[in-house]
């Protein structure tokens, strides 16, 4: 009876023992693999790589195989995550097994295994924004879409986004229809038209405006340039004498002659006007 509940009591140990260890191995192989980082479209690490380091850890946490693809998809960045939302409906479509990691596996392959024109001109058509005119805007925004053929943007997106691109006050002009009664736009290219329209529009104004300033200017130089100091008009004689002064001696110099022709007559010296000499005999001369 001892015997038989003693071995009993050893079996459970050994029991015990079996799940410590169990647990030990487990919690030091789930350490020993890294947390994956979340994959994005420009990760210095392959999507290859990316993808064996996704399955090691799986594995090491020990879940299920089925749950495979649901706990790897959450480590995809927002963007990468949306393009396997739209590649997940392609693989509905063509009745594959989406929890399947070989098919998840194979998918982010292909998408982004090589460079994948698609994606990079969806991720430049997200980021577009107006820097010119609305005109180069648009055949940009158009040459983007048309690269996008595999999943195409949708008709509302791409109104939603091309108007969003737009600079403000151009995007407050284009944001409802005009002609449908303010309500939203329907048709991207005539969008497109009525934006481009508007950018004229404001083109020319400033045009205008520039304008009628350079010729302002010109006319506030012109008139500076013929507008000297105001001269005073009364003539201001050097040494501060009067007008006067010279009007005296031209008086005396048109008396002077008179003057010498009457002493000449009489016999009289020039200069002190008196008899018995003449000027060039004058004492002071």
């Amino acid at each position: 009876m001892n015997t038989h509940s003693n071995r009993l009591e050893a079996l459970e140990f050994q029991v015990q023992l079996l799940k410590k260890y169990n647990e030990g191995d487990r919690s030091k192989s789930t350490t020993a693999v890294g947390k994956p980082e979340r994959f994005k479209d420009k990760s210095k690490i392959t999507i290859m790589a990316w993808l064996n380091q996704m399955k090691k850890f799986l594995v090491a946490r020990q879940i299920a195989p089925e749950e495979w693809v649901t706990n790897a998809s959450t480590y995809l960045e927002t963007n990468v995550s949306q393009h396997w939302d739209m590649l997940a409906l392609e693989l509905a479509a063509d009745k594959k097994d989406l929890q399947l990691w070989d098919n998840f596996y194979d998918t982010l392959l292909t998408a982004y295994g090589s460079v994948n024109q698609e994606l990079v001109a969806r991720n430049k058509l997200r980021v577009l924004k107006l820097k010119g005119s609305v005109e180069d805007y648009a055949n940009e925004f158009q040459q983007l879409c048309s690269h996008i053929t595999k999943h195409p943007v949708s008709r509302g997106d791409k109104i939603e986004r091309f108007i969003s691109g737009l600079k403000e006050d151009i995007r407050k002009k284009v944001l409802v229809d005009p002609k449908g009664d303010g309500g939203s736009w329907e048709d991207i290219k005539r969008l497109i038209n009525y934006a481009v329209t508007i950018d004229a529009m404001y083109a020319h104004d400033t045009k205008g405006r520039d304008n009628d300033k350079s010729q302002s200017a010109v006319s506030v130089a012109k008139s500076t340039s013929n507008t000297g100091p105001i001269r005073d008009r009364k003539f201001r004689h050097p040494e501060g004498r009067s007008s006067a002064f010279y009007k005296k001696g031209k008086q005396d110099k048109e008396e002077a002659p008179s003057a010498r022709s009457t002493d000449k007559k009489d016999g009289l010296c020039f200069n002190c006007h008196m008899e018995g000499h003449m000027a060039r005999d004058y004492p002071d001369s």
